[in-house]
């Protein structure tokens, strides 16, 4: 490390696969979790809500979230069963990922 520098330390031996993006939109991140909250859901039973949210990787601008009851299946698959996307609060959208038409 006393040779390169943190900087080329990290590049050479980080374990983490850094992506940066050029331009807004290019790369958007997606993760979710659930909250240390309770509600009651349609039954009225008391469960945690997860929460998504999918950020711009360039601009850190949260391009979409969604907050439900239940229970995340996979990260492949929206809160409804459609593959590769998910239903969110989007600038009007409504959907983020790829559709089939």
């Amino acid at each position: 490390m006393a040779h390169g520098g943190a900087q080329e330390y990290r590049d050479d031996y980080e374990l983490v696969l850094r992506r940066e993006s050029v331009h807004p939109n290019d790369i958007w991140q997606a993760d979710h979790t659930e909250l240390d909250i309770m509600v009651l859901d349609e039954t009225g039973r008391p469960v945690r809500p997860w929460l998504t949210v999918i950020l711009d990787d360039r601009s850190r601008a949260i391009a979409g979230y969604t907050v439900f009851a239940g229970w995340v299946k996979s990260a492949a698959a929206s809160p409804d069963g459609r593959a590769g996307g998910v239903k969110c609060s989007c600038g009007g959208r409504g959907w983020v990922g790829p559709r089939s038409a």
